[in-house]
């Protein structure tokens, strides 16, 4: 009779601790919609970022074949056409179809294997910043894209040619191509303004029992605390926000999530 109490009791205990991590789980599934929701309500697309995220789980090896390999496909679809990775690939596909390989899978991998970066052309000696930037000019001028720079990487002769084909047409150099613009796409929401999330924080009637329940629950979720006192995101992540300069909270970790610093008191742990 003892020893079915005692194996109902940790078998009990087992059963709350997986219930209390099930609901864990829920409420950072619910984190994550939600910082979805505040990217999209600033302008961000939800889908791109969730493709980001998947992309920084692989190591940088797995994550360049991948790549390459998607370029290669679209490549062959089409789907780059009129940019100059685009337009290598095509051409590459061409030189492929000539030589007629019985295996397409050999032909992928051997594609994927001999990508290399274009060499620049060779510099004439003892160029200067000035001649840097003559040369940039000269380039824009001439059609070349801002990735025909031919000077290394942190030498300040790159910097000025890139400065000077910016000048020349009136960009930054980060326009996104035509063939890749999407089309039909909405004008972006008004990023909102940070300050004024603060002031309602300040102000916010609701601040001392979102401070009261976070203590006492020692849980500091934007989602829970939304749960907890029916409020939307906005105000609820004001007042968590309102709390780290408090003190009470820490500021989120690479994760998203904040730990409480306080005890049930309200004294520091």
């Amino acid at each position: 009779m003892g020893n079915n109490a005692v194996a109902a009791d940790e078998l009990r205990l087992l059963i709350e601790r997986i219930e209390r991590l099930e609901e864990e789980k829920k409420a950072i599934a619910g984190d994550i919609k939600s910082v979805y929701g505040e990217a999209k309500a600033r302008g961000f697309d939800a889908k791109t970022m969730r493709s980001i995220v998947s992309l920084r789980k692989l190591d940088e090896n797995a994550r360049r074949k991948r790549e390459a390999l998607l370029d290669l496909y679209k490549a062959a679809l089409g789907m780059l056409d009129g940019t100059p990775l685009g337009t290598w690939a095509v051409e590459k596909l061409k030189k492929d179809e000539t030589s007629k390989r019985s295996d397409p899978k050999a032909d992928v991998a051997d594609a994927v294997d001999s990508v290399e970066p274009i060499a620049p052309e060779p510099l004439p000696p003892e160029l200067t910043v000035d001649d840097a930037k003559r040369l940039g000019g000269e380039a824009a001028r001439a059609g070349k894209p801002v990735t025909a720079n031919p000077f290394p990487p942190r030498d300040s002769r790159r910097a000025a040619w890139d400065e000077a084909w910016c000048r020349e047409l009136g960009t930054d150099g980060m326009d996104i191509p035509e063939a890749l613009r999407p089309a039909g796409r909405k004008p972006k929401a008004e990023t909102p303004d940070p300050a004024a999330f603060v002031d309602e924080a300040k102000i916010d009637p609701l601040y001392g029992q979102a401070v009261e329940a976070v203590q006492s629950h020692q849980k500091a979720s934007v989602s829970w605390l939304q749960r907890h006192l029916k409020i939307g995101f906005n105000q609820a992540s004001a007042l968590l926000e309102q709390m780290q300069r408090d003190g009470l909270v820490s500021a989120p970790n690479n994760v998203g999530r904040r730990e409480v610093l306080v005890d049930e008191q309200g004294r520091p742990k």
